[in-house]
């Protein structure tokens, strides 16, 4: 994603300006761009059976892997410390929904608060009662050509 985003950002072509991806809602549009490029059943918002009392919305359900994608964005009073927690009560939504193994997790870093990548990773990353979570951090923004 990151070397996508590259050429989204510094175009060659005298007078176009850089597409602007600077919020959480940016990314999930690209996000969803990307994965419709791979899969063909792609579902926005598709809504979690009840846990807890509560249903919730997964960014993209899709059919082909049977994974929900899920992406969140720092921002300076939202940092790794916040997300690790979304992340972990996602898990639990997500596992109730009949159409999903796993959830894949991407977290772009706009205000580089991540002290510690590798680490926030593997921690929120493996399988948790049947469930496989892969959780991906991207340094934001991606560094020039």
């Amino acid at each position: 994603m990151p070397a996508a985003v590259r050429s989204l950002r510094v175009r060659p072509r005298v007078g176009k300006e850089p597409l602007p991806l600077e919020d959480e809602y940016d990314l999930q549009d690209l996000t969803s761009f990307a994965l419709r490029l791979l899969y063909r059943d792609v579902r926005p918002e598709e809504h979690t059976p009840s846990y807890a009392g509560k249903s919730t919305r997964t960014d993209f359900l899709v059919k082909d892997l049977r994974a929900t994608v899920e992406v969140k964005v720092t921002y300076p009073r939202r940092a790794e410390r916040e997300i690790g927690p979304e992340i972990v009560v996602d898990q639990r939504y997500y596992q109730t929904h009949p159409d999903v193994s796993g959830v894949l997790a991407v977290v772009y870093d706009l205000a580089g608060t991540f002290t510690n990548i590798t680490g926030f990773e593997q921690d929120l990353s493996g399988t948790y009662d049947g469930l496989w979570t892969r959780t991906v951090v991207v340094a934001w923004p991606p560094a020039t050509p």
